[in-house]
């Protein structure tokens, strides 16, 4: 079993009603399936921006890391996701977070600006001290 609850699930395939439903009948923004993964992995990861807002709305946390010890924020550069990745940097997530043996996001965008250039941009423009 993966232990992945209906919010993960809503979470990867980008449903906002369901997500939004499932958050005010009480389901737990912080759940984590068998791989430690929260439902704002999924979305950071899969793009899905409106569900990335509505769990943080929820309060789940931009600095949780899975078993990999890489962030939403990380999931987000990975993928080039530049709009969750800044939502997540303006909700408080920190473009120089290293993971036990993991490249920060920052790191990760310098070491391809042509591939990363939007994200590079968003971390450099502002955002990073």
């Amino acid at each position: 079993e993966d232990r992945k609850t209906a919010l993960h699930r809503a979470a990867t395939t980008g449903n906002v009603e369901t997500t939004a439903a499932l958050l005010k009948g009480g389901a737990d923004p912080m759940a984590e399936d068998i791989c430690r993964w929260t439902p704002l992995h999924y979305a950071c990861q899969d793009g899905h921006l409106t569900v990335a807002k509505t769990l943080l709305d929820a309060k789940a946390s931009v600095q949780k890391e899975n078993p990999s010890c890489l962030t939403p924020l990380a999931l987000a550069t990975m993928e080039n996701q530049a709009k969750i990745a800044e939502l997540l940097v303006s909700r408080g997530a920190d473009p120089s977070l290293r993971g036990k043996g993991q490249q920060s996001p920052l790191m990760m965008a310098r070491a391809d600006p042509q591939k990363y250039h939007d994200i590079l941009s968003l971390f450099e423009l502002g955002f990073v001290k």
